[in-house]
């Protein structure tokens, strides 16, 4: 009988998430609680500002964001699109660090009003920002804004249950600011993100420095939100219960293990797999089963004791 040699183990480095793989939502349509304003007049995107914003603040307040709608999209209509969303991509502000406030230069007051139209324009879903594009802003009240627009029941019951975390309230906002940020990048609603969406967010934001801490750090976005969703049923129960499990690659099955050593005979290789299957208890991991056996090469020799060599020869 031909024996063969046995090629090494292949040795495998998991870098990346591989339990899960990181997959961008595609939206079917963007959400439109307040109507579609993608090719409306700029004086009705004024109007809905000034009064869904408006409503609870002063005057004052409710000027200064209708002021600074109607400056917004009065620089936006010098470039070429026919949606306030390509006009918005042709003039670069998906782009990083690229914030509408800075057409406005030296003037503070300016810089503010754009920067809080750009936040009520991605509330109202007016403007799909791109991640790059989401994170040149440090907004204020942007979740405040985003939650209530959304009006969406699944959000409150998340909203709900992240107040009710045994962690400070810092947190708590940090887990529902992350989730509102996906959503708004992704143009989805909560209904529509999945396991691999959220997934994709955490590993874009680590990747990009973009998840508020040190780039060198490789710290994930939406881990608290993560187990929030996955305790309130939203991700399945197959799905880890952290995100760190969810990048995290698993034990090998019996199979993976011993084709780590890449048998050339099939049925060897299938009778391997049955005999270890057979035998649990003799291993704690598959890897384990197979490191711990000995290969016997074309000398025959074997270095320690090992499964009976009529498995191998027959």
């Amino acid at each position: 009988m031909q024996r063969h040699e046995l090629e090494p183990a292949e040795v495998r480095l998991v870098l990346e998430p591989t339990a899960l793989q990181p997959v961008a939502p595609v939206p079917t349509g963007p959400p439109r609680s307040l109507g579609d304003f993608s090719r409306a007049p700029a004086a009705d995107i004024v109007d809905v500002v000034g009064k869904h914003f408006g409503g609870i603040v002063c005057k004052g307040q409710r000027v200064s964001f209708r002021r600074g709608m109607r400056e917004l999209l009065a620089h936006l209509e010098k470039f070429d699109g026919e949606t306030w969303q390509e006009r918005w991509q042709t003039a670069g502000l998906n782009e990083r660090d690229n914030p509408i406030g800075d057409v406005a230069g030296d003037d503070r007051a300016l810089r503010k009003r754009l920067t809080t139209a750009a936040a009520q324009a991605f509330a109202m879903r007016l403007i799909r920002p791109s991640l790059f594009g989401f994170r040149s802003y440090k907004f204020v009240r942007f979740s405040t804004w985003f939650r209530r627009t959304a009006d969406d029941p699944l959000l409150e019951e998340f909203c709900a249950r992240s107040e009710r975390l045994p962690v400070g309230e810092g947190r708590q906002a940090k887990a529902r600011s992350q989730l509102f940020a996906a959503l708004t990048v992704y143009g989805i609603d909560l209904a529509d993100l999945t396991p691999e969406g959220l997934l994709h967010y955490a590993v874009e934001c680590r990747d990009h420095g973009l998840a508020f801490e040190d780039i060198a750090s490789r710290t994930f976005a939406g881990t608290l939100a993560w187990t929030i969703l996955r305790d309130m049923g939203h991700f399945p129960d197959s799905v880890p219960r952290t995100l760190r499990g969810a990048v995290t690659r698993g034990q090998l099955t019996v199979e993976e293990a011993v084709d780590r050593y890449r048998l050339h005979n099939q049925a060897v290789r299938d009778l391997l797999v049955e005999y270890i299957r057979q035998r649990p208890w003799r291993w704690t991991t598959p890897v384990a089963a197979t490191s711990s056996m000995s290969w016997p090469s074309c000398s025959g020799r074997r270095s320690r004791k090992s499964i009976p060599s009529r498995l191998i020869f027959g």
